[in-house]
């Protein structure tokens, strides 16, 4: 995974060096915002973590 932070964008590679995803942290607007810190996690925790935000209130 490598993350260009300055211009949003953050790419993920396969074992044989082919991009398999891209990400660009564009807005409706056109305008491309900065990202830091970016994380790979596998897809099965991921899954999890949405499955348990989703349950949470915000106290509204």
């Amino acid at each position: 995974m490598v993350e260009e932070e300055n211009f949003g964008r953050l790419l993920v590679f396969a074992q044989n060096g082919e991009v398999a995803a891209e990400y660009i942290n564009g807005a409706s607007d056109g305008l491309v915002y900065r990202m830091g810190w970016s994380r790979y996690i596998p897809q099965e925790l991921g899954e999890t973590i949405l499955a348990s935000v989703a349950v949470q209130s915000c106290g509204n």
